[in-house]
C-alpha cells in the first residue's frame, strides 16, 4: 500500500516526507519483536516508535493505546500557580472566574476525542478539584462538595 501511494503520489508530483511519519509499534505479550523491518517510502525509511505525539497528545502503546495525561497535569498546573502568584489578594469569585476559562482548557484539551481509563479521570478530577480546595482553604482530605440542609 505505502508503495501505491508512493507511486500514485509521483505521478501527482506530490512528495512523502518519511520524517514526518512514524509506525506505531504495539508491545503485545510474547509476540513482540523488536526487530521489525524497516518499511519505506521511496527510498527513505519510515521508523518506529513506542510512542506517538500527535495534534498535541501523547500516545503510548504497551499492550493497547492509552493517552499520557501527565503533560496536561504539568500545563494545568503550572498555569494555576501562575495565577495564583498573582492572585493573592484577589476575592474567591475572581479567582474562579480566572481558573476556569485559563485553566480548565489546559485540563481538559482533546479529551472529548479520546478515550481515558477511570485513573487518569479521576488524577483530572482531582487537579481540578485541588484548585477548589486552595481557593476556598479546604484541607487535602476534605471534600470539595458541600451537602446542603434543607431546613
Amino acid at each position: 500500500m505505502i508503495d501505491i501511494c508512493h507511486s500514485q503520489g509521483e505521478l501527482l508530483d506530490i512528495k512523502f516526507n518519511a520524517k514526518s511519519h512514524v509506525c506505531l509499534l504495539f508491545k503485545a505479550g510474547n509476540m513482540f519483536n523488536d526487530n521489525m523491518m524497516d518499511l519505506l517510502i521511496g527510498s527513505s525509511t519510515i521508523g518506529w516508535v513506542s510512542n506517538l505525539k500527535y495534534l498535541g497528545l501523547l500516545f503510548l502503546s504497551e499492550k493497547h493505546v492509552e493517552i499520557d495525561v501527565c503533560p496536561f497535569l504539568h500545563k494545568f498546573c503550572a498555569s494555576v500557580n501562575a495565577i495564583f502568584t498573582h492572585s493573592k489578594f484577589v476575592h474567591e469569585n475572581v479567582k474562579l472566574c480566572l481558573f476556569a476559562p485559563f485553566c480548565l482548557p489546559l485540563l481538559t484539551y482533546e479529551l472529548n476525542a479520546v478515550f481515558i481509563s477511570r485513573t487518569q479521570l479521576n488524577k483530572l478530577n482531582a487537579a481540578w478539584n485541588n484548585v477548589y480546595r486552595k481557593i476556598f482553604g479546604f484541607k487535602q482530605w476534605e471534600s470539595v462538595r458541600r451537602t446542603v440542609s434543607v431546613w
